[in-house]
């Protein structure tokens, strides 16, 4: 036993996503990254009570699904023209 607690372990899940979605965020030069980030944490939350799966899979899964947005939303803001200097 390495002599953490879960919740020890939670805070440190937390932070590495943190940093993961920040960098996500940053991509697409969000207004309000801090809330973007909340919403993340409370959604794999969610699926943590609902699904029972531990909570480092569910952040995993709600990264993942941000990181496919955010490319997304960037090839679409690539193919525009809007706000490219002339």
């Amino acid at each position: 036993m390495t002599g953490t607690t879960p919740c020890d372990d939670d805070a440190a899940i937390e932070a590495h996503y943190r940093q993961l979605f920040l960098a996500l965020f940053a991509r697409v030069q969000a207004k309000h990254p801090e809330r973007g980030i909340a919403t993340l944490f409370s959604r794999a939350k969610k699926q943590v009570e609902k699904t029972g799966c531990p909570y480092g899979d569910a952040l995993e899964t709600e990264y993942q699904a941000a990181k496919i947005r955010t490319e997304k939303r960037l090839a679409l803001t690539q193919q525009c023209d809007i706000g490219k200097p002339s």
